[in-house]
Parts: C-alpha cells; sequence; structure tokens
C-alpha cells in the first residue's frame, strides 16, 4: 500500500524537490529555536513539517517515489 496524503501532488525537477526538501528540514530546524523548551509543542511543528514530503513522493515505507518532470 503507498502512502499519499496529500492527493494534488504535481511533477517536480530533481532540484526543485531537493530545495523543498531542504525546505522542510528547515522548517524542523525553525521549530527547534521557536519551542526550546516546549516539547509537546516542538513535537507538534515538527508533525507538520514531516507531514509536507507527501506532497512531493508517495511510499510504501520501504520505497519511495518521487513525482519528477522528465527531462525533455
Amino acid at each position: 500500500m503507498k502512502h499519499n496524503a496529500n492527493k494534488d501532488t504535481y511533477e517536480m525537477t530533481w532540484e526543485e524537490i531537493a530545495r523543498k526538501l531542504w525546505s522542510f528540514l528547515d522548517d524542523v530546524d525553525t521549530a527547534d529555536d521557536f519551542a526550546k523548551s516546549d516539547a509537546a509543542l516542538y513535537r507538534n511543528l515538527t508533525r507538520e513539517a514531516h507531514e509536507k514530503r507527501w506532497q512531493l513522493s508517495t511510499s510504501d515505507g520501504f520505497d519511495v517515489s518521487f513525482n519528477v518532470k522528465e527531462a525533455r
């Protein structure tokens, strides 16, 4: 069974995917700064950030596939 929480996916280049994934990691880093003394808030913020990965990919828990534009 493949997981894709966001059905509104779109194709991107590998560079665009890399930039978006970097942005998601930056969101986690920002959450760490923002919620230093509140573990529950940090978990909630990081949960929101990691759910964004489904905009770019699908996975069965072992393999991952990205919605990549083929070079033309």
